[in-house]
């Protein structure tokens, strides 16, 4: 998505109601929460990636340095950090005039390098087909032609079977922005249904199995899907084959004052349409209107709500912050002379990131990606598509508590949260609800992983749309997920050394005891040298180095490790960090069961006689 100023004036107007000031105080709303271990009664949708393999970002020509990420790719800070923190899908630009003589120097051939080397790094990449030519040939024979014929080379070039994406359009409804002046958007609508047909046919011609998704309609598109939806029925109905069928529908879920996402569904499934088993794809959504960490609990609320309705796919807007208004929207940005510049979240740490500072919907990333990576996602505790949400209010579509589960073999992690933020129109809208569990947590974390909340004296926990979601744990064991770390020092041949004494010291992010743990000794007083430490699973980042304890301050060198058991065990990497720069392991961000990891530095040849 660019941004102009009448783009930011209309998104203003629209979303006007969600930015107001929040309710005045009011009585809370409880509501009890049923049991963390019961079986919940919607059940995921089969055959649909696992939560966080839903998760993309935008990497525009004004939200990234575009010239970095396609000369590097891996390797790109902001990419690596996005990766870290569970980004899975990146969302990149395909417009044809960058692909003319003049229009930017892009070949279709670099291009499909470009896409190559992220699915070579695991990055699914989602591509945005547009032209926006918009000029008095817009919409003729010739362009409709030119634009099939450059989807089909791009398809051709970029063809990953399941990894890659393509998207025709985007937000066609804004008209005289995305797509020509207009005042008959009925007519618009139906023209874009046409381009939306003849450019997947063109794709899937190229490329028989690639997965189109029609441009994303905004979250005030009510009117033109009205229109849109059943004139491209009406075109598929005309053709003797399938090849011009999406195979999802766009939509961007930004904030407003109701319901939008189940709006465009409702809009789908209508006979007219007749899209009922068409999944939508949230191709775009983020907030650059309100501050940053209200952006971020929005952003966090839109993940669960993706999730809960069983959406495959969710791409976020947008890697660094846009260059021209607001600037709020970024989940990251340049900052010269930062050494570690996304510690500022206790969860949501991620380390050694350097040139860069992290803004809070990134350590909203984080901090998904901790809850959900190694925990089977395992359903919706509230069924919306049957019931009212628990302390809903009838006629606000959007109040009222939703909450998913989470569960590994140690703990089930319940994820809660709500859309009511504070709207003007709606009456009441904003309020705080008081959540009641039968069973207390072993530990709460907010969305952005900068605190963990407490219950207040009567043993509830206070929710609302404006301090965004919670994650509550809960043990299946009666207590914390512990990670054992091992470490020790081995000879050249991987044998342990005959003698000497080692300095073990360890730092934790955050450590609980609020110190730093240390051990001096000789190998001969451990069980085949091995040193051992147990963290609990909430912990973000632990450094571990090792020195000679024979007062030379010699500091050995990380040497490998390896898992010994657990799937959700913390990352390791080894580097030099701190000053002055000392070579060392990092752990990083274990997502959820008891693991044990072993760490193994090089011994001093003389310790090896």
């Amino acid at each position: 998505m660019h941004v102009n100023p009448r783009r930011i004036l209309t998104l203003l107007l629209a979303v006007m109601a969600v930015t107001a000031s929040p309710a005045l105080a009011q009585t809370p709303t409880y509501v009890t929460m049923p049991s963390p271990f019961m079986t919940p009664p919607r059940a995921p949708a089969a055959g649909l990636p696992a939560p966080v393999d839903r998760v993309g970002l935008t990497f525009g020509h004004d939200t990234s340095e575009l010239g970095q990420l396609f000369a590097s790719g891996p390797g790109y800070i902001p990419l690596d950090t996005a990766k870290r923190a569970g980004v899975r899908w990146v969302r990149l630009d395909a417009d044809r005039r960058s692909f003319t003589v003049g229009g930017g120097g892009w070949t279709y051939e670099g291009y499909g390098q470009v896409v190559k080397r992220l699915v070579d790094s695991g990055i699914h990449v989602h591509i945005g087909i547009t032209d926006y030519t918009l000029d008095g040939n817009f919409m003729s024979e010739g362009f409709l032609r030119n634009l099939e014929a450059f989807a089909a080379e791009i398809a051709r070039q970029t063809n990953h079977p399941g990894r890659v994406v393509y998207e025709v359009w985007n937000e066609p409804n804004y008209l005289g922005l995305f797509w020509r002046a207009s005042n008959d958007t009925a007519a618009e609508a139906r023209a874009y249904a046409q381009m939306l047909i003849r450019v997947t046919t063109a794709i899937h011609q190229a490329v028989p199995s690639a997965v189109v998704i029609s441009a994303g309609l905004t979250t005030d598109s009510a009117t033109y899907a009205d229109s849109f939806l059943p004139e491209y029925r009406r075109l598929l109905n005309l053709r003797a084959d399938s090849l011009g069928q999406v195979q999802r529908f766009g939509f961007h879920a930004y904030p407003y004052s109701h319901d939008t996402l189940a709006l465009f569904r409702r809009k789908l499934n209508q006979p007219q349409a007749g899209f009922s088993a068409y999944p939508i794809d949230i191709t775009e959504v983020g907030d650059f209107w309100n501050p940053r960490e209200v952006g971020a609990h929005n952003n966090a609320a839109i993940l669960l709500r993706s999730i809960e309705a069983d959406l495959p796919h969710i791409n976020f807007w947008s890697a660094l912050s846009q260059q021209y208004e607001g600037r709020l929207a970024g989940f990251m940005d340049p900052k010269a002379g930062e050494a570690d510049g996304c510690r500022y979240s206790t969860y949501g740490f991620i380390s050694g990131v350097a040139g860069y500072v992290c803004h809070p919907s990134m350590y909203m990333l984080q901090v998904f990606n901790r809850v959900a990576a190694g925990r089977t996602y395992q359903g919706a505790y509230f069924d919306a598509r049957t019931q009212s949400m628990p302390g809903s209010l009838p006629g606000d579509d959007l109040s009222g508590v939703r909450a998913l589960k989470f569960e590994s073999t140690d703990d089930v992690v319940v994820a809660v949260w709500t859309m009511d933020t504070a709207r003007g129109p709606v009456a009441g809208s904003g309020r705080t609800y008081s959540l009641a569990f039968p069973t207390a947590p072993l530990f709460v974390v907010s969305d952005t992983g900068t605190s963990f909340p407490t219950a207040d004296s009567s043993g509830r926990w206070q929710l609302r749309a404006s301090t965004g979601p919670l994650y509550f744990f809960f043990s299946k064991t009666g207590k914390l997920p512990e990670h054992k770390v091992h470490v020790r020092a081995l000879c050249p041949n991987g044998g342990v050394p005959s003698r000497g004494q080692v300095e073990v010291s360890t730092l934790v992010w955050p450590d609980p005891s609020n110190s730093t743990w240390q051990y001096t000794g000789a190998f001969s007083a451990n069980i085949n040298g091995w040193v051992k430490r147990q963290l609990p699973s909430f912990f973000s980042s632990m450094y571990v180095t090792m020195k000679a304890a024979d007062g030379s301050g010699r500091v050995l060198q990380p040497r490998g490790s390896a898992l010994i058991v657990g799937p959700g065990a913390p990352s390791v990497s080894m580097g030099n960090y701190f000053d002055p720069p000392t070579p060392m392991f990092v752990l990083n961000s274990p997502s959820t069961t008891s693991s044990e990891i072993q760490l193994d530095f090089h011994a001093p040849a003389e310790w090896c006689g």
